[in-house]
Protein backbone atom coordinates (compact mmCIF):
# COMPACT_ATOMS: atom_id res chain seq x y z
CA UNK A 1 0.00 0.00 0.00
CA UNK A 2 2.55 2.54 0.66
CA UNK A 3 4.76 1.72 -2.95
CA UNK A 4 1.29 2.22 -4.32
CA UNK A 5 0.37 5.34 -2.45
CA UNK A 6 4.13 6.71 -3.24
CA UNK A 7 4.03 6.06 -6.88
CA UNK A 8 0.49 7.73 -6.76
CA UNK A 9 2.32 10.69 -5.61
CA UNK A 10 5.14 10.53 -8.32
CA UNK A 11 2.62 10.26 -10.95
CA UNK A 12 1.01 13.15 -9.27
CA UNK A 13 3.82 15.14 -9.21
CA UNK A 14 5.10 14.32 -12.90
CA UNK A 15 1.96 15.27 -14.42
CA UNK A 16 1.51 18.59 -12.63
CA UNK A 17 5.25 19.18 -13.72
CA UNK A 18 4.49 18.55 -17.17
CA UNK A 19 1.39 20.64 -17.15
CA UNK A 20 3.26 23.61 -15.60
CA UNK A 21 6.09 23.34 -18.47
CA UNK A 22 3.68 22.98 -21.23
CA UNK A 23 1.49 26.18 -19.97
CA UNK A 24 5.53 27.60 -19.60
CA UNK A 25 6.22 26.95 -23.16
CA UNK A 26 2.64 27.87 -24.36
CA UNK A 27 3.39 31.11 -22.59
CA UNK A 28 6.48 31.72 -24.18
CA UNK A 29 5.17 31.30 -27.64
CA UNK A 30 2.50 33.46 -27.14
CA UNK A 31 4.87 36.45 -26.13
CA UNK A 32 7.19 35.97 -28.97
CA UNK A 33 4.47 36.15 -31.00
CA UNK A 34 3.09 38.72 -29.50
CA UNK A 35 6.47 40.37 -30.02
CA UNK A 36 6.60 40.16 -33.55
CA UNK A 37 3.17 42.04 -33.36
CA UNK A 38 4.06 44.59 -30.64
CA UNK A 39 7.35 47.23 -31.00
CA UNK A 40 5.38 50.33 -29.03
CA UNK A 41 2.69 50.17 -27.08
CA UNK A 42 0.58 52.99 -26.40
CA UNK A 43 -1.57 53.95 -22.70
CA UNK A 44 -3.99 56.12 -22.64
CA UNK A 45 -7.28 56.67 -21.09
CA UNK A 46 -10.52 56.60 -23.32
CA UNK A 47 -12.57 58.65 -20.53
CA UNK A 48 -10.26 61.79 -22.20
CA UNK A 49 -11.58 62.04 -25.74
CA UNK A 50 -8.54 64.38 -27.16
CA UNK A 51 -6.73 61.63 -25.09
CA UNK A 52 -8.11 58.53 -27.11
CA UNK A 53 -8.07 60.94 -30.80
CA UNK A 54 -4.07 61.29 -29.64
CA UNK A 55 -3.61 58.09 -29.23
CA UNK A 56 -5.36 57.01 -32.50
CA UNK A 57 -3.14 59.33 -34.25
CA UNK A 58 -0.08 57.92 -32.80
CA UNK A 59 -1.25 54.49 -33.75
CA UNK A 60 -1.76 55.30 -37.58
CA UNK A 61 1.36 57.46 -38.16
CA UNK A 62 3.61 54.87 -36.47
CA UNK A 63 2.16 51.83 -38.25
CA UNK A 64 2.48 54.09 -41.26
CA UNK A 65 6.13 54.27 -41.03
CA UNK A 66 7.10 50.32 -40.27
CA UNK A 67 6.32 50.70 -36.49
CA UNK A 68 4.40 47.64 -34.79
CA UNK A 69 2.16 49.50 -32.71
CA UNK A 70 -0.42 47.90 -29.50
CA UNK A 71 -3.69 49.76 -28.86
CA UNK A 72 -6.44 48.26 -27.19
CA UNK A 73 -9.01 49.56 -29.64
CA UNK A 74 -6.90 47.99 -32.78
CA UNK A 75 -7.03 44.51 -31.44
CA UNK A 76 -9.88 41.43 -30.55
CA UNK A 77 -8.04 40.85 -26.87
CA UNK A 78 -8.35 43.55 -24.57
CA UNK A 79 -8.31 41.66 -21.54
CA UNK A 80 -5.83 42.74 -18.55
CA UNK A 81 -3.92 39.87 -19.15
CA UNK A 82 -3.17 41.03 -23.02
CA UNK A 83 -2.38 44.67 -21.60
CA UNK A 84 0.44 42.96 -19.38
CA UNK A 85 1.70 41.06 -22.27
CA UNK A 86 1.38 43.97 -24.29
CA UNK A 87 3.35 45.93 -22.04
CA UNK A 88 6.32 43.51 -21.17
CA UNK A 89 6.80 42.30 -24.97
CA UNK A 90 6.97 45.88 -25.81
CA UNK A 91 10.09 47.35 -26.51
CA UNK A 92 9.18 50.75 -25.03
CA UNK A 93 5.90 52.57 -23.80
CA UNK A 94 4.05 55.53 -24.70
CA UNK A 95 2.04 56.95 -22.28
CA UNK A 96 -0.64 60.20 -23.34
CA UNK A 97 -0.70 62.11 -20.40
CA UNK A 98 -4.05 63.87 -19.90
CA UNK A 99 -6.40 65.26 -17.39
CA UNK A 100 -10.37 63.99 -16.93
CA UNK A 101 -11.46 67.01 -18.88
CA UNK A 102 -13.33 68.34 -15.70
CA UNK A 103 -14.74 64.79 -14.60
CA UNK A 104 -13.63 63.59 -11.32
CA UNK A 105 -11.75 60.06 -11.45
CA UNK A 106 -11.28 60.49 -15.62
CA UNK A 107 -7.44 62.23 -15.59
CA UNK A 108 -4.60 59.46 -16.45
CA UNK A 109 -3.73 59.15 -13.07
CA UNK A 110 -7.07 58.48 -11.93
CA UNK A 111 -7.67 55.39 -13.94
CA UNK A 112 -6.84 52.08 -12.56
CA UNK A 113 -5.46 49.85 -15.60
CA UNK A 114 -3.43 52.99 -16.90
CA UNK A 115 -1.76 53.09 -13.29
CA UNK A 116 -0.96 48.98 -14.21
CA UNK A 117 0.47 50.05 -17.60
CA UNK A 118 2.73 51.87 -16.09
CA UNK A 119 4.16 49.81 -12.86
CA UNK A 120 4.04 46.88 -15.46
CA UNK A 121 6.57 48.47 -17.33
CA UNK A 122 8.57 49.61 -14.64
CA UNK A 123 8.71 46.22 -13.24
CA UNK A 124 9.77 44.95 -16.47
CA UNK A 125 12.57 48.01 -16.99
CA UNK A 126 10.45 49.38 -20.20
CA UNK A 127 11.66 52.49 -21.03
CA UNK A 128 8.30 55.06 -20.55
CA UNK A 129 7.52 58.06 -22.96
CA UNK A 130 5.10 60.47 -21.32
CA UNK A 131 3.40 62.58 -24.14
CA UNK A 132 0.64 65.07 -24.12
CA UNK A 133 -0.67 67.58 -26.46
CA UNK A 134 0.42 70.71 -26.76
CA UNK A 135 -2.41 72.38 -25.28
CA UNK A 136 -1.69 70.68 -21.86
CA UNK A 137 1.57 71.61 -21.18
CA UNK A 138 0.38 74.67 -19.02
CA UNK A 139 -1.71 71.60 -16.93
CA UNK A 140 1.19 68.88 -16.83
CA UNK A 141 2.78 70.16 -13.47
CA UNK A 142 -1.04 69.74 -11.79
CA UNK A 143 -1.22 66.91 -13.57
CA UNK A 144 1.46 64.96 -12.07
CA UNK A 145 1.90 66.87 -8.42
CA UNK A 146 -1.49 67.85 -7.59
CA UNK A 147 -3.18 71.33 -7.34
CA UNK A 148 -5.42 73.56 -9.27
CA UNK A 149 -5.76 73.90 -12.67
CA UNK A 150 -7.14 77.37 -14.24
CA UNK A 151 -10.61 76.43 -14.25
CA UNK A 152 -10.23 75.95 -10.80
CA UNK A 153 -10.74 71.91 -10.96
CA UNK A 154 -8.79 70.49 -8.39
CA UNK A 155 -6.88 66.90 -8.68
CA UNK A 156 -4.49 65.20 -6.25
CA UNK A 157 -1.70 64.32 -8.62
CA UNK A 158 0.46 60.83 -9.99
CA UNK A 159 0.78 58.87 -7.05
CA UNK A 160 3.64 59.27 -5.34
CA UNK A 161 5.89 56.17 -6.87
CA UNK A 162 4.98 57.47 -10.59
CA UNK A 163 5.76 60.90 -10.29
CA UNK A 164 9.23 60.75 -11.20
CA UNK A 165 7.68 60.40 -14.83
CA UNK A 166 8.08 64.53 -14.86
CA UNK A 167 11.77 64.29 -14.45
CA UNK A 168 11.35 62.49 -18.26
CA UNK A 169 11.83 64.65 -21.12
CA UNK A 170 7.97 65.00 -22.54
CA UNK A 171 7.43 65.31 -26.11
CA UNK A 172 3.99 67.26 -26.80
CA UNK A 173 1.81 66.84 -29.93
CA UNK A 174 -0.08 68.99 -32.02
CA UNK A 175 -2.47 67.34 -34.21
CA UNK A 176 -3.81 70.32 -35.96
CA UNK A 177 -0.03 70.95 -37.52
CA UNK A 178 1.23 67.88 -39.22
CA UNK A 179 4.73 69.30 -39.75
CA UNK A 180 4.85 69.93 -35.60
CA UNK A 181 3.41 65.96 -35.45
CA UNK A 182 6.07 64.52 -37.39
CA UNK A 183 8.71 66.13 -35.34
CA UNK A 184 7.14 64.94 -32.16
CA UNK A 185 7.11 61.39 -33.66
CA UNK A 186 10.84 61.69 -34.42
CA UNK A 187 11.80 63.02 -31.32
CA UNK A 188 9.68 59.94 -29.05
CA UNK A 189 11.68 57.33 -31.20
CA UNK A 190 15.10 59.75 -31.09
CA UNK A 191 14.57 59.40 -27.20
CA UNK A 192 13.82 55.69 -26.76
CA UNK A 193 17.11 54.94 -28.50
CA UNK A 194 18.94 57.40 -26.93
CA UNK A 195 17.78 55.47 -23.85
CA UNK A 196 18.75 52.18 -25.29
CA UNK A 197 15.73 51.01 -26.67
CA UNK A 198 16.60 48.94 -29.55
CA UNK A 199 14.56 49.72 -32.04
CA UNK A 200 14.66 51.09 -35.81
CA UNK A 201 14.69 54.18 -37.06
CA UNK A 202 12.34 54.37 -39.64
CA UNK A 203 11.72 57.80 -39.46
CA UNK A 204 15.09 58.74 -40.24
CA UNK A 205 15.41 61.09 -37.16
CA UNK A 206 18.67 63.41 -36.62
CA UNK A 207 20.80 63.28 -33.59
CA UNK A 208 20.04 65.81 -31.01
CA UNK A 209 22.53 68.16 -29.67
CA UNK A 210 20.35 67.95 -26.17
CA UNK A 211 20.66 64.93 -23.62
CA UNK A 212 17.93 62.25 -24.33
Amino acid sequence: AAVDAALAEKTKADAAKAAKEAKAAEDAKAAAALSKLCEIMISYTQRNANAKALALNLYSELEKHGYKVWLDVKVDDKSEAAMQKAVNTSKFVIAVLSDGQGVRGCAYFERPFCLKELRWARKAGKFIQPVLMDEDKTRINVLLNGGTYLDTTRFEGAPEDLRDLGSVDMVDLNMSDREYFELGLKKIIRKARAKGVKIDDHLNTPPSPLKG
